[in-house]
């Protein structure tokens, strides 16, 4: 099942798919049910409106689960914002009001390893929220039966990673709930203290041991009646797992200074100062500089920051 959303400024929706083999193993698509509303009166940010699209799809999702009366072997929900889809990846507590109470029945409707980024040219949901005439409505491929790589392997599926510009961060600053402005120093090698990365000779087995640490961690902090059962690793936690690591080999590497909630300082002098750093939204390091007009995805304008050796670099 498929479930595709997006918003404009004058309406936002959400349609889905449903995804079925034949029997002589030839992959359709079916167009399943449609969803649209107009935008609210009052004048809300176009992050806010895509984040209601993805909490309409949410919604759609868990009803047309609800009515089918069958199960499917994989639900994925789409949405072209990479800002709506880093709220639903992060913690909703971060947020103020509006954000994070739709955030949290965005999570409680679907698992947020089920958010995938979808080009906006390739998201039919996109004529729920522009509109358009209905002699081109019925013409219209992408509408009645998706993008054409939904019948393909899932590794034909768009892979790019939601990351969040510095000019969609600043947009999402409003959002964030205030807090006290502190100077501190990250810490480094505080991770290597309870795991040893030099014993594993794969990142995929650092990265599952580091998982399951920080699961335990979760479910100790939580009431016992909130606690889950024993399940197999996420992908979301793997990914996690690999950022705690890299922001650890980054901290140890290139030592900052934070301040407040997201600013950074490097020392003119600093080795790492003409590769113009800046920290993402996730608290990674990132080359700035000339590629920043570049037509490319952001994530290969804006690589990863980090040192030419180590343990970890090496396991990378």
């Amino acid at each position: 099942l498929h479930v595709f959303g997006d918003a404009a400024e004058a309406a936002y929706g959400a349609v889905a798919y449903l995804l079925t083999q034949a029997r002589d193993g030839v992959p359709q698509v079916r167009f399943v049910l449609a969803k649209a509303r107009v935008a609210p009166i009052k004048r809300l940010s176009l992050p806010r409106l895509e984040l209601m699209a993805s909490l309409l799809a949410a919604r759609l999702k868990a009803y047309i689960t609800k009515e089918m009366g069958f199960s499917t072997d994989k639900q994925v929900c789409w949405s072209d914002s990479s800002v709506a889809l880093s709220w639903i990846k992060g913690d909703p507590r971060k947020w103020k009001t509006f954000v994070a109470n739709r955030v949290q029945e965005i999570i409680t409707l679907t698992e947020p390893s089920q958010w995938r980024y979808v080009p906006t040219a390739e998201n039919p949901a996109d004529r729920l929220s522009r509109g358009c005439t209905l002699e081109r409505l019925l013409k219209d491929h992408l509408w009645w039966n998706g993008p054409d790589w939904l019948q393909q392997p899932e590794s034909e599926w768009p892979r790019l990673s939601v990351v969040v510009s510095p000019e969609e961060a600043r947009g999402t600053d409003p959002e964030r709930r205030t807090t006290v402005a502190l100077t501190t120093t990250l810490p480094a090698q505080g991770l290597q203290m309870v795991i040893d990365p030099t014993r594993y000779s794969r990142m995929d087995k650092l990265l599952r041991v580091t998982a399951y640490c920080w699961r335990w961690v979760d479910q100790a902090r939580r009431p016992r009646g909130e606690r889950r059962g024993n399940s197999s690793l996420t992908l979301l936690e793997l990914q996690e797992a690999e950022k705690k690591w890299v922001r650890e080999v980054q901290a140890g590497a290139f030592p900052i200074h934070r301040i407040g909630s997201g600013s950074t300082e490097w020392p003119k002098i600093s080795q790492i100062a003409s590769l113009s750093p800046f920290m993402d939204m996730e608290g990674l390091l990132r080359v700035g500089g000339r590629l920043t007009n570049a037509a490319l995805p952001w994530c290969h304008k804006h690589p990863l920051l980090l040192p030419p050796d180590g343990t970890i670099v090496a396991l990378i």
